[in-house]
């Protein structure tokens, strides 16, 4: 697995960004309450790893740890709805792992269904990106 971003990066700070050549799925995960910095340094990083992605094999397949993000600041869920729209493509699958009802219940509202989906487990995420 070959990291994307240095985790001590200040703009990451709560995020990791991880990349696996061998399955070419991109990983991220992150704790605490993401400002609007974060998610615009996030959808850089992100950004370059997709477009790589897209001209390899045209798909792009990343799972998203969310259980230890909290809920995002009004802001912060439109930088994240803008950043997704602008970046994936039908076809692309992004796996979002979300424990709290209520963060799921924001990210439902954020997120496009064509390319976005939310789980509770683990494997359930990594076996629909794998499809």
């Amino acid at each position: 697995m070959t990291t994307a971003a240095a985790p001590l990066d200040p703009l990451l700070n709560g995020l990791s960004i991880q990349h696996d050549a061998a399955s070419d799925f991109i990983f991220i995960a992150g704790s605490g309450f993401l400002q609007v910095e974060q998610f615009d340094a996030m959808f850089a990083t992100v950004g370059d790893l997709v477009r790589a992605c897209h001209r390899r094999s045209g798909k792009v397949r990343i799972l998203v740890d969310n259980r230890d993000i909290l809920l995002h600041s009004p802001e912060a869920a439109e930088r994240l709805r803008r950043g997704a729209l602008s970046l994936y493509e039908d076809g692309d699958r992004i796996a979002i792992i979300v424990e709290s009802a209520l963060a799921r219940m924001q990210l439902r509202r954020l997120l496009d269904p064509r390319t976005h989906r939310l789980f509770e487990t683990r494997a359930n995420a990594i076996a629909w990106l794998a499809q």
